[in-house]
């Protein structure tokens, strides 16, 4: 009977319940060393363990009564919904950072937005004064500035354009993060 149950099985329900060793030994009335023991191999459970373990096996997160000790049991419960607990406010706390996060971004992508406009209407400017100068000698120097400080204009549009493209990109990554902490799709809107 100390064959049935696969040593390995133990360790892995007890990690999917956020079991300790020690949680799980004093619900199966067995010491912590010999829980070990079973879950490396070198030793086996006595029946009463066996029969407890299987029962948890089965019938994980029910009470079933006269084969469970109300006082472990509670505990094992207790250890669970802690870990639960501790799990779903890190993800509360992932979700509102993360939104937080995208407030900010939204923010900068929004006065990078303001930045183009300004440097939009510069070079408009610009190309105005350098349409309005007459191609001569005499206007060559101003003429040669006015050209300098177009590409300046230019450059600064395309640097702030692949800005807000970087933190457009790291929005909708958080966007897609927050809906899979929510459990939705994050090709869904």
């Amino acid at each position: 009977m100390k064959k049935i149950i696969a040593k390995n099985s133990v360790q892995g329900l007890r990690e999917q319940c956020f079991i300790s060793q020690a949680e799980l030994a004093k619900y199966l009335g067995i010491s912590k060393s010999l829980l070990a023991m079973f879950e490396t191999g070198k030793r086996g459970l006595p029946t009463a363990a066996i029969l407890k373990l299987a029962d948890l096996q089965v019938f994980p997160g029910q009470n079933r009564g006269s084969r469970r000790t109300g006082r472990s049991w509670t505990a094992m419960q207790a250890g669970i919904n802690k870990q639960q607990d501790k799990a779903r406010k890190r993800m509360e706390h992932n979700i509102f950072m993360h939104h937080s996060g995208i407030e900010m971004l939204n923010y900068a992508i929004k006065k990078v937005g303001e930045e183009q406009e300004k440097a939009a209407a510069w070079l408009n400017i610009l190309d105005d004064m350098l349409g309005s100068l007459p191609k001569t000698a005499a206007t060559k120097k101003d003429r040669d500035w006015l050209e300098e400080q177009q590409q300046k204009v230019i450059k600064r549009i395309l640097k702030a354009d692949e800005k807000r493209g970087k933190m457009e990109l790291k929005a909708e990554l958080l966007k897609a993060a927050v809906k899979v902490y929510e459990g939705r799709s994050p090709g869904s809107r």
